[in-house]
């Protein structure tokens, strides 16, 4: 069941977000593991779209950002992938660093969303990490 984000404050959705992107990273082992990753890691970055899109309105994105530093590869992915639009150079960095990192679902993930950024049919908009489909 997920939680009313509505009446959270930012920071309790930036909290959040973290928790999330972390439980993210931990379902792409189960790719390693030889089961269905793709249906829990869906679930996960929808609720951090959501997340987002909620941070969004309130003009509060930007909180996400010190999170670009965040020990956990999961977590610095989803904000790389949805901050690029704000921080594009230091957005670009991390998800540099991950794709070199070698996990492969979240190297792929990095790669897929730099060669959609790169493009310029895609520049500018927020458009990963908001549909459960963008793995």
């Amino acid at each position: 069941m997920r939680l009313s984000y509505e009446n959270m404050t930012s920071e309790e959705l930036v909290r959040r977000y973290i928790d999330v992107g972390m439980r993210k990273h931990e379902a792409t082992k189960l790719y390693y593991e030889g089961e269905d990753y793709v249906t829990p890691c869906n679930a996960l970055v929808e609720e951090i779209g959501e997340i987002f899109d909620i941070l969004r309105s309130r003009n509060a994105e930007t909180l996400l950002l010190p999170l670009l530093d965040h020990e956990n590869p999961g977590v610095r992915l989803a904000v790389a992938a949805q901050c690029l639009p704000l921080a594009p150079a230091r957005a670009t960095i991390v998800l540099e660093a991950i794709e070199a990192a070698h996990n492969h679902v979240e190297e792929m993930s990095a790669w897929d969303t730099l060669q959609k950024w790169r493009n310029p049919i895609f520049r500018g908009k927020v458009w990963a990490w908001n549909k459960p489909n963008s793995l």
